[in-house]
């Protein structure tokens, strides 16, 4: 599965590839009335297909069985979670789905989101505090195995830009891991 951005109106498509099949397109995003700028995809067990719609800033859903409208589930643009979702998002064997915002409402740094059909959308960790520090940036990752969610975020420090490795789990929250080596040498 992936999405594309059609620069000829500013739509956007979702679509599936397979080797037998090719590609084939599962939805669109008309610009007026989707937003138009559908991002990063995430596929749960049940073949649910959720990802973030980059312009309207909303949660959406697309399934076989749901049709070929994708469905919106949540707003992610919120005083609760913060600003401007991007990195696309992933999701558990539990139906959680996962994505953060680079800015919080009040101009903090913004923060982690869960959504799940039974508790919606709830803020999970926050960024720009001294355990993570920096803005959210880059994109989101799941390792299946523990269930960790990881991501970065940039902090900047007069000229320089540092970059910081962060982890979320269940058990501990959201933490920075590490502080990774800049291109000059220096963290």
């Amino acid at each position: 599965f992936g999405t594309a951005l059609l620069d000829t109106d500013g739509s956007g498509t979702f679509w599936k590839w397979n080797e037998t099949d090719g590609t084939s397109l599962k939805a669109n995003f008309p610009a007026l009335i989707l937003g138009g700028d559908p991002n990063g995809v995430h596929v749960d067990s049940q073949g649910n297909v959720y990802g973030i719609e980059m312009i309207r800033q909303f949660l959406w859903r697309w399934s076989d069985a749901t049709g070929p409208a994708p469905q919106k589930v949540a707003d992610v643009e919120t005083p609760l979670v913060g600003f401007v979702t991007f990195g696309g998002v992933v999701g558990d064997d539990n139906g959680n789905v996962f994505g953060f915002t680079k800015l919080g409402a009040s101009g903090t740094a913004g923060g982690l989101w869960r959504w799940n059909a039974l508790s919606g959308l709830v803020k999970v960790g926050a960024f720009g505090t001294a355990l993570v520090p920096g803005n959210a940036t880059g994109h989101i990752a799941r390792d299946p195995e523990s269930g960790a969610i990881w991501g970065t975020t940039e902090q900047i420090s007069g000229t320089k830009k540092i970059i910081h490795l962060w982890r979320w789990t269940s058990a501990l929250g959201l933490r920075k891991v590490a502080t990774l080596p800049s291109a000059d040498g220096e963290g």
